[in-house]
């Protein structure tokens, strides 16, 4: 039996903005005193963004959690450790600490939880691609940077295939040729159609995290 190992990774950083003591001031006002100075907490900042940013690389980020495939979970570690220790430079006190927390899915047993799942997975990787696309499917020549920039996104949303649909990653190399084709209007009337699809049987879910920069 084919098991595949997913892991949801919970991140937990020591937070700028913690509480020294609280005072009731009136019914609508309190006086909040913060343990660290302002130092420290730009400090704890720059280790927060720089870090967090390298653990969610990897990932992709499913209702708020990070989800990822069990050969990343050794680089996250790593990060993991190089985080804590930024942090300990900065106080003794302070800490970054990862939890990975494990999701079997069993190939055979792939009920309505598993298909949800599958759908929001492909819902979010073909929404990054035709908001992408909607922003220049109409101009009457692409430059060849926008090009560029659409197969390298669809290189970063290979890893978002969590767990390796193969219907995801058909629609992934077929909507790579096409940009290295120059195609670019069917492609985006066949996303259209599939997100569609996926929103009539309930699998089309809005994330709040920030889309992928596909110039970055």
């Amino acid at each position: 039996m084919d098991m595949r190992r997913l892991f949801i990774v919970r991140t937990s950083f020591s937070s700028p903005n913690q509480r020294e003591k609280t005072e009731q001031v009136d019914a609508q006002t309190e006086k909040i005193t913060l343990k660290w100075t302002p130092e420290v907490r730009k400090a704890i900042v720059e280790v927060r963004n720089q870090h967090l940013g390298l653990i969610k690389k990897p990932a992709l980020n499913f209702y708020g959690l990070l989800v990822i495939r069990e050969r990343d979970k050794e680089e996250i570690i790593r990060i993991a450790e190089d985080a804590n220790q930024a942090m300990r430079v900065v106080n003794q006190e302070l800490r970054a600490i990862v939890q990975f927390i494990p999701l079997y899915l069993d190939d055979q047993v792939k009920g309505e939880v598993y298909q949800q799942v599958l759908g929001a997975i492909q819902s979010r990787i073909y929404s990054e691609l035709f908001g992408r696309l909607s922003q220049i499917a109409n101009l009457d020549e692409v430059p060849k940077r926008s090009r560029n920039a659409l197969i390298k996104l669809v290189d970063r949303l290979q890893r978002w295939n969590v767990v390796d649909d193969p219907d995801v990653d058909k629609t992934l190399n077929e909507v790579k040729l096409s940009f290295e084709t120059e195609v670019f209007k069917p492609v985006l009337n066949d996303l259209k159609e599939q997100l569609l699809a996926l929103k009539a049987r309930g699998a089309f879910l809005e994330f709040e995290d920030e889309p992928v920069n596909a110039d970055a």
